[in-house]
């Protein structure tokens, strides 16, 4: 048995509020962020860590003077301003921001508000980012309402919820509709439109893109929508549809394992390849085994290959509530969602909705609402979005106990969690009993939630008393027992907080350790040398102590000092 450090892309533990004024002790802003008139909203953010929010607050009190939701933009440490309403203060009734997204870097956004022409009508703008001052260019005809607008990762493409007509000969249902707008030809595609070019008989509306513009995902309550597509369910249930701009063709994507159509779907995202959809469900049949009766998040690839579930602890235990709102990374390989569970990760037992990251290729879900003494979050998260490298994302809560500082009780205010400090590790169990150490503090610190696997409690050896003790919190460094009644199985790529201090307290007499830091083995501390005694590790294989000549990463080392002293055990 050995522990093995995979140097993999974090999970990540800092968290900031960046709806504050410019500064790094910037004024925290004194009225709601990431919300618009009709509820929370995504906050994009950029690979570099840009995020584009709304607010009602003025967090350029220099430029923004109107007392509306305009659109920011916090870069490091500083707020600016992208799009103010342009009605003066004391007429402005519909002069709110509704939506803002951007591309990939940043250099263009795309924003849902009213222009000042008093028709109470949502305009669309596209803003190059990239000029001073920026540049902005009207989209749709202005007797368009617009719902939403979504840009393409590459900026060159917007897609658009409407229920205006205007757009396409023939949308004549009065429902919402899917548009998809190319900025360098300046034309405009019906997305949810019938073969023949009609329209269809319910709602589409949600939709995301990806990077290219070549993919839109959407929800729709149609039941007529597409060739082959037909569907038993009546409105008002929702259905996530896929759209290939190459083909113009339409396919389900929330499908039971056996093919038919789901029950219904609430939300849905893509990844920007376009080859992963992520959506949310309260159907039962999606994935084998689906037994928990709540809404899960569920990933399914554009090939149509089955979905798998999302919505789960590392240990792979079920949500035992409620999931949803997913946002996936570039790749497909990390999936940030909100969840009411209170068994998805140590430190959550509040009952309030929290925000989650998956890491698909490390089989690993963290909480991201998480406070600096590992609790969830005080009060309900929204609206989580991912950078499209997985790095970053931000979400909106009224949450007191998060980030680097406290906004206004009951005010909704936007977060930003950086994955960057988070590491690795990965833990193979053998039958029998298990000698282990982490490299790292872990992240799911409760021996319940990390070892649920195994049986009955976890130990450590207090070296004051000569006794071994039940842990109640696991700490890098420290060696653990833990017995595995059943087969062997692999804890998969376990997250924590590195290690910056390698060195550990020791007691005179035996110590039972294990080595922190980077590097996959080391030399035996000098508290532990020969001239002290041997030192030992558990073969959990055989089943049977051995003499240790080095230390390796995972495993619990029995070192014998002479006196009360620190230790390099990194």
């Amino acid at each position: 048995m050995q522990l093995l450090l995979l140097p993999v892309l974090c999970a990540g533990q800092t968290v900031s509020l960046v709806s504050r004024s410019t500064g790094a002790d910037g004024a925290v802003g004194d009225a709601e962020s990431g919300t618009s008139l009709y509820g929370v909203v995504r906050s994009p953010v950029t690979d570099g860590g840009d995020v584009f929010l709304l607010s009602l607050a003025r967090l350029d009190s220099l430029i923004d003077a109107n007392f509306v939701r305009d659109i920011y933009r916090r870069s490091g440490t500083t707020t600016s301003v992208i799009s103010v309403s342009e009605f003066p203060p004391d007429t402005d009734t519909f002069g709110n921001a509704f939506t803002v997204s951007v591309s990939a870097g940043g250099e263009w956004a795309a924003t849902v508000r009213p222009a000042n022409d008093f028709d109470n009508i949502r305009d669309t703008f596209l803003w190059d980012l990239t000029n001073t001052p920026f540049v902005r260019s009207s989209l749709v005809p202005d007797t368009v309402d617009v719902t939403s607008a979504t840009l393409s990762g590459n900026g060159l493409f917007v897609v658009l919820d409407t229920a205006s007509a205007g757009l396409a000969a023939g949308d004549n249902n009065g429902r919402s509709d899917v548009f998809l707008y190319s900025t360098v030809a300046q034309t405009t595609v019906w997305v949810n439109a019938q073969p023949d070019g009609t329209a269809s008989n319910g709602d589409s509306y949600a939709p995301a893109i990806s990077d290219t513009g070549d993919h839109v995902v959407f929800l729709s309550t149609s039941t007529d929508l597409g060739a082959g597509t037909s569907r038993a369910t009546v409105a008002p249930n929702a259905h996530v549809y896929f759209w290939d701009l190459g083909s113009s063709s339409l396919r389900r994507i929330d499908q039971r394992i056996d093919g038919t159509e789901s029950s219904s779907a609430e939300s849905c995202g893509i990844s920007g390849d376009g080859a992963w959809v992520a959506f949310s469900s309260p159907d039962g049949n999606i994935v084998n085994g689906d037994s928990n009766g709540d809404t899960d998040v569920f990933l399914r690839s554009a090939d149509g290959a089955p979905s798998e579930l999302v919505s789960v602890a590392t240990s792979g235990v079920q949500a035992d509530a409620a999931s949803g709102t997913p946002s996936v990374s570039r790749d497909g390989r990390f999936v940030a969602f909100t969840s009411l569970a209170t068994n998805l990760s140590a430190g959550d037992t509040n009952g309030k909705q929290q925000v989650y990251l998956r890491d698909r290729s490390a089989g690993t879900t963290v909480l991201l609402s998480r406070s600096a003494t590992d609790d969830g979050a005080d009060s309900n998260c929204f609206a989580p979005a991912i950078s499209p490298d997985g790095r970053y994302v931000t979400f909106a809560s009224a949450a007191t106990n998060l980030g680097n500082v406290t906004g206004p009780a009951g005010v909704t205010q936007v977060f930003l969690v950086d994955q960057r400090d988070t590491v690795f590790q990965e833990l193979t169990l053998a039958t029998g009993g298990n000698l282990v150490s982490f490299k790292m503090d872990p992240v799911d610190s409760t021996p319940a939630i990390m070892f649920s696997r195994t049986v009955g409690p976890t130990w450590y050896w207090d070296t004051g008393v000569g006794a071994y003790r039940r842990t109640e919190k696991l700490v890098g460094g420290q060696g653990y027992w833990v017995y595995v009644a059943g087969d062997p199985f692999v804890l998969t790529a376990v997250p924590g907080s590195s290690i910056a201090n390698v060195l550990r307290p020791v007691f005179q007499g035996w110590n039972l350790v294990g080595p922190v830091g980077s590097g996959t083995s080391r030399d035996l501390p000098e508290a532990g040398g020969k001239d002290h005694g041997t030192t030992w590790y558990w073969d959990a294989t055989h089943q049977r102590y051995e003499v240790a000549e080095r230390m390796a990463e995972g495993l619990g080392y029995w070192i014998y000092s002479l006196a009360d002293l620190d230790v390099d055990l990194g």
